[in-house]
């Protein structure tokens, strides 16, 4: 079987969570001696990522019978200071080597 490696994202956080668990509730493996939850496990991917967490909206998400609580998430994409290009159309950039190297960069995260 072939396969390769990839960053996790935050769809990754259940099956993550049922590896990790057991090790968590059944073995000295981790100083954790509870599992952690879904939410837990995405904020731990977030913040893996660079992102930060700035706020939870409570109870506003309504899933699987259950009212759910919504985490806001932030990255910086650029230092502050930096005045933005003006607005282009994506034909204007499509060909440009800085477009195609960011979208080439991003690939694996997909």
């Amino acid at each position: 079987m072939a396969g390769y490696i990839r960053l996790a994202t935050s769809v990754d956080a259940a099956p993550v969570l049922e590896i990790y668990g057991p090790f968590c509730e059944e073995s000295p493996i981790t100083f954790e001696t509870k599992r952690p939850t879904i939410t837990e496990m995405e904020g731990r991917i977030h913040r893996r990522l660079g992102f930060e967490h700035v706020g939870v909206y409570k109870q506003v998400g309504f899933k699987a019978g259950a009212w759910h609580d919504v985490s806001w998430w932030d990255l910086t994409l650029q230092p502050p200071g930096l005045e933005p290009e003006g607005t282009r159309r994506i034909g204007e950039v499509i060909h440009r080597p800085d477009f195609l190297a960011a979208i080439n960069g991003a690939r694996p995260l997909l």
